[in-house]
């Protein structure tokens, strides 16, 4: 079993990409990380930390092993490090400290040998990357954050920091070829080999 992370700004392509992966397998779970719930922004904080803490047992979930050949998060906590703070009034230190707790457990697990089979090569971590604020704003949907061409760069510019301080098995894609998009199938194609490359 395999669990792959995708993460990027909006209008990244993150939902294509998933929708190929999961074609590939015939058991997929994916888990979808929204925008949090509460009436205040430290509701919304609380109960955003609660929503990764729950992703994380889900991983210790033993029915899914033998069941799930994959599992895709659809967003996740480093989306966190660029939305939390940036909208959220979050400091930047404490959701790099949760992030950090988040990746030494990931650790932990994958290395319980005596219970599970999963091993550390098997998580891996795609960052999106739209370096065209032009494509990104041409192709807004209406359900992204947001639409300032400003903000978009302070978002992309976050989520190369966060991506810098990860320590998971990584790739940095970028999905724009000056002011179009990259082909879907090369961006697929970069993915699987970067899963298969071990």
């Amino acid at each position: 079993m395999k669990i792959i992370i995708i993460e990027g700004t909006d209008r990244t392509g993150k939902d294509t990409l998933i929708n190929e992966l999961k074609n590939l397998c015939s058991h997929t779970l994916i888990i979808h990380c929204g925008k949090p719930v509460g009436k205040t922004l430290d509701e919304q904080n609380l109960n955003q930390d609660a929503l990764f803490n729950s992703y994380i047992n889900k991983l210790y979930n033993e029915n899914y092993y033998g069941v799930c050949d994959l599992i895709i998060f659809n967003r996740a906590w480093y989306g966190e490090y660029v939305y939390g703070t940036l909208y959220r009034n979050r400091q930047k230190n404490d959701v790099f400290n949760m992030i950090d707790g988040i990746e030494q457990d990931i650790k932990l697990f994958i290395n319980d040998n005596s219970k599970f089979y999963t091993k550390l090569e098997n998580v891996y971590y795609v960052q999106l990357i739209n370096n065209s604020t032009e494509l990104a704003l041409k192709n807004d949907d209406g359900n992204s954050i947001s639409n300032d061409e400003n903000n978009i760069m302070k978002e992309t510019s976050l989520f190369y920091e966060i991506f810098e301080k990860s320590q998971l098995n990584k790739k940095l894609i970028v999905v724009n070829d000056g002011n179009k998009f990259r082909n879907k199938n090369d961006i697929l194609n970069e993915v699987l080999d970067f899963v298969n490359e071990k």
